[in-house]
C-alpha cells in the first residue's frame, strides 16, 4: 500500500491568505486615512474658535461703539489666513491687513457688523470660514450697545 504523504502549501492556499492579508491591510489604512482627517479637521476647528475668541475679546473691551461702526460698519470685513497667523492681533487691536474681500483664501475670519433696528445696538457675526463648504463655516453672533 502507498501512502502520500503531503508536504508544503499548494498555491491556492498561499493566493487565499495573501487575499486576506490584502483586506485587513486595507482596513487598517483606510482608518488611518480617517483618522488623520479627523485630526486636521478638529485642529482647523480649534484654530477658527481661538480666532473668533480673540477678536471677541478685541472688539468688545478695546473697541468702543463708534470705532466699531467707523471701522467695521460699511461693508463686511475679512481677514485672510496669512494675516491670522502672522499676528493680526497684536498690541489687542486688529492690525494689519483687513480686507473687504476673501479672495477664497481659506481659512478667513469675516467680520459683519449689522445695527439693530433703531437701538444703539449693534449685532456683530463673525464667520471662520474653514473651506467653502458653509455648513462646517464656524458662526458667533455677539452685540455691541452705546451703553
Amino acid at each position: 500500500m502507498l501512502v502520500k504523504s503531503k508536504k508544503g502549501v499548494t498555491l491556492l492556499e498561499v493566493l487565499v491568505s495573501i487575499f486576506i492579508l490584502a483586506i485587513i491591510c486595507t482596513a487598517v489604512t483606510s482608518t488611518e486615512l480617517l483618522a488623520i482627517k479627523v485630526k486636521e479637521r478638529n485642529s482647523k476647528i480649534n484654530e477658527g474658535l481661538v480666532v473668533i475668541n480673540s477678536v471677541n475679546k478685541i472688539m468688545c473691551k478695546n473697541y468702543s461703539y463708534d470705532e466699531i461702526v467707523l471701522n467695521f460698519g460699511n461693508n463686511d470685513k475679512y481677514i485672510s489666513s496669512g494675516n491670522i497667523k502672522n499676528g493680526v492681533f497684536k498690541d489687542g487691536y486688529l492690525n494689519g491687513d483687513i480686507s473687504i474681500s476673501s479672495n477664497n483664501c481659506y481659512p478667513y475670519l469675516k467680520i459683519v457688523v449689522n445695527k439693530e433696528s433703531a437701538d444703539e445696538v449693534l449685532k456683530i457675526r463673525l464667520i471662520y470660514a474653514i473651506n467653502e463648504r458653509e455648513e462646517e463655516n464656524l458662526n458667533y453672533v455677539f452685540y455691541k450697545g452705546k451703553y
